[in-house]
């Protein structure tokens, strides 16, 4: 008998039985953001974050081309606090609704 034939799904998809021991699937939901400031064409910092429904977030920033950054500060820097403020948007919604978010409606 193959190991997948050992394993039978129950009434609930989320609980699986192998051997007749149930195994239980966890996980989280989260949104993720990604975003890029464009110069001409080029990606000059890329954005990126995690937002669970519950819990904290996690988000990074990486500057993909050193030069376009330095030479295209300012407008770099603006792409990043917009970036910051959708995320800060989306926990303060998430605290404020207990973890849910419709974000069809935006």
């Amino acid at each position: 008998m193959s190991a997948m034939e050992n394993i039978i799904t129950s009434q609930h998809p989320w609980i699986l039985y192998k051997n007749k021991e149930a195994i239980m699937l966890k996980g989280t939901k989260s949104t993720t953001l990604n975003y890029s400031s464009v110069i001409n064409g080029e990606t000059v910092v890329y954005m990126t974050a995690q937002i669970p429904e519950s819990g904290k977030s996690n988000s990074s920033k990486n500057i993909q081309n050193k030069e376009l950054y330095e030479a295209n500060k300012t407008e770099c820097r603006k792409d990043m606090a917009l970036f910051d403020e959708m995320l800060w948007q989306i926990e303060d919604q998430r605290e404020t609704t207990g973890g849910i978010v419709n974000e069809t409606e935006k």
